[in-house]
């Protein structure tokens, strides 16, 4: 296979930009459409209780 045919190949093998955008709760960047890690909300709802979560990773550490 000739370089330029190979270069038009693997030209469109590159990797993407992540879009990021805020959360409407803390305003911290996360990826769009997940759970926000920082204050557990998704779409302006409170999904995850952190104090919950934080309780068990303090339990699993402890071990």
């Amino acid at each position: 296979m000739s370089r330029s045919r190979s270069l038009k190949r693997k030209g469109n093998l590159r990797t993407r930009l992540t879009n990021l955008s805020p959360c409407p709760q803390c305003k911290k960047l996360i990826l769009p459409h997940t759970v926000c890690p920082y204050c557990g909300s998704y779409k302006s709802h409170s999904v995850v209780d952190l104090a919950i979560k934080s309780k068990t990773r303090i339990v699993k550490e402890g071990r």
